[in-house]
């Protein structure tokens, strides 16, 4: 028996999928039965999901300007990160401010 997805399309390892409550997307690293129930673990998070609240993704899914999740590599500039942290540090409150009301 296959595991299907709450469009009944059949979910398979190395599957895109959607988790429909929040619209993360991720690939399929695991699908194993525990309590008589399909669980399937999705790459992103590393956390199980049930298939019924799962939708595969075919290409005709993605925009064109979608990004190849298996290329996808996010790059970190450490400086700017540093200097954004030093620019909410650096924020001084005033008691000259108007205030709310009703």
């Amino acid at each position: 028996m296959s595991v299907l997805d709450a469009r009944e399309k059949p979910i398979h390892i190395g599957s895109y999928v959607r988790y429909t409550r929040t619209g993360t997307v991720s690939e399929v690293t695991a699908i194993e039965t525990n309590n008589n129930k399909y669980w399937i673990r999705l790459a992103k998070n590393d956390l199980w999901y049930l298939p019924e609240y799962l939708e595969v993704l075919n290409e005709e899914d993605f925009d064109s300007d979608a990004i190849d999740f298996k290329d996808r590599q996010k790059d970190v500039d450490v400086e700017n990160i540093s200097d954004i942290r030093d620019d909410f540090e650096n924020i001084e409150l005033s008691s000259n401010v108007a205030e709310g009301g009703g």
